[in-house]
């Protein structure tokens, strides 16, 4: 007879990975959140879908949301800096 479960299968997927139980170190409570520090500065690098299977409408949805983040976080040489790769 067979059983309900079938045995899990060694694929790509599962192999070399194993479940570790989590440290039971204490924990510090988390600090509160802020706005954050409005000086600091960083460089944001976004990966962006442009294959043929996204369509022209999701490609500007993307390029239209990459410009609003733009301006919002001031994108300049004073600022931040942003970089945007394409893969097709």
């Amino acid at each position: 007879p067979q059983s309900a479960d079938p045995e899990p299968q060694d694929t790509t997927h599962t192999r070399g990975f194993s479940v570790r139980e989590q440290d039971s170190l204490p924990r510090a409570d988390p600090e509160p959140v802020t706005q954050g520090d409005p000086n600091c500065k960083v460089d944001i690098a976004w990966l962006m879908d442009g294959s043929w299977s996204i369509g022209k409408r999701r490609f500007k949805i993307q390029k239209d949301f990459l410009a609003e983040v733009a301006q919002v976080i001031n994108v300049g040489v004073a600022g931040p800096m942003m970089g945007v790769i394409q893969y097709g």
